[in-house]
């Protein structure tokens, strides 16, 4: 029988190697293949299960793991500390503070970060933070927006041009950075060390950027009637009284002033000078007629230092000629003889 052979010949070999002395052959090990990582392909070489180097997958199960990113330790006390992009300084006050202030609370955060981040800061990190300019100009476009409604339907007899002017003059930005004052904006604005150091805090356009900004952010995260809302509170004074907002033009009403009881020369603007550090500057400026000095005005721009000599000529004047206004009499300009008045020949 095959079986029966078999056993009889191996029975023949341990005889055979008893009766030697040799120890029996010891079975060779089997070559154990090497491991392969799941998705890597091997390469068709003489070296078996060498893996292809382009296969290796993004993240290979054996790399190390990133360190978590730290939270901003600089301020650890800072209520917003966690949130706000790394490598920027929190602001003086708090995100929640402002949130108090305004009345609103986002669900979004990352918009009022948005919101209150002045391109300083976004171009002087890496990777570059999303400045408040977006957001800036959507904000321009709801303020004009809420204003305009507000206008129309509170004061129904007033025609297209008187609207026109108010809704100019409400959302002129010297108007809107007194908004932004009054609500001490500039202490929640995200900016870099300079810009803060040069006065950027107090600066208008910082501040107008910023306030329109945060409408803009109001808007997209709680809808149209949120913004409406936080209009109210910074309009507070403008939309309770019921006397229509009209645009407040000292030039203008200096020129017009003049003209009516003085004289037909208008009135002229020269600069004097500025006083104060570069980065907090004030311009001096003085308004003359007829080649006589009126008065000077101060402001933060030139702009605004003709309408403080604007308003302070027509408050000087005035006091100066109610007698002859109160009677409708044309009188001789201040200081300058009357031979030299176009109007008295």
């Amino acid at each position: 029988m095959p079986g029966e052979n078999q056993e009889q010949a191996t029975a023949a070999g341990k005889a055979d190697n008893s009766s030697t002395g040799e120890e029996p052959a010891k079975p060779k090990p089997r070559k154990r293949k090497a491991a392969r990582i799941p998705g890597q392909a091997v390469v068709n070489s003489p070296l078996k299960n060498v893996p292809d180097p382009g296969s290796f997958p993004a993240k290979a199960p054996f790399a190390k793991k990133g360190k978590k990113k730290r939270k901003n330790r600089k301020f650890p006390n800072h209520p917003d500390a966690y949130i706000y992009p790394p490598g920027l300084d929190p602001p003086p006050r708090s995100m929640a503070d402002l949130e108090e202030l305004i009345g609103y609370s986002f669900r979004d955060r990352r918009l009022l970060i948005e919101a209150i981040t002045h391109s300083s800061a976004a171009f002087n990190f890496m990777p570059p933070v999303t400045n408040n300019q977006r957001l800036e100009f959507l904000g321009d476009a709801v303020l004009g927006l809420i204003i305009s409604a507000f206008l129309f339907s509170s004061y129904p007899e007033a025609d297209e041009g008187s609207l026109t002017k108010s809704r100019a003059h409400l959302v002129n930005r010297d108007f809107l950075y007194e908004r932004a004052l009054r609500l001490e904006l500039g202490e929640y604005l995200i900016m870099s060390r300079s810009e803060e150091l040069n006065g950027g805090r107090l600066r208008q356009t910082a501040l107008v950027d910023a306030f329109e900004a945060l409408i803009g952010a109001i808007h997209l995260d709680g809808g149209f009637y949120r913004a409406e809302e936080f209009l109210e509170l910074a309009y507070e004074d403008v939309f309770d009284t019921d006397t229509m907002p009209m645009q407040h033009n000292p030039k203008g009403e200096l020129q017009e002033f003049l003209q009516r009881y003085i004289s037909f020369e208008p009135p002229r603007y020269e600069m004097l000078g500025t006083d104060g550090p570069e980065h907090d500057m004030t311009f001096i400026c003085q308004v003359t007629h007829c080649g006589g000095e009126i008065c000077q005005g101060v402001g933060r721009t030139k702009k605004a230092a003709e309408m403080n000599a604007a308003e302070n000529a027509l408050a000087l004047l005035r006091e100066k000629y109610a007698e002859q206004i109160k009677n409708g009499m044309r009188a001789t300009a201040p200081d300058v003889p009357a031979g030299n008045d176009p109007a008295t020949g």
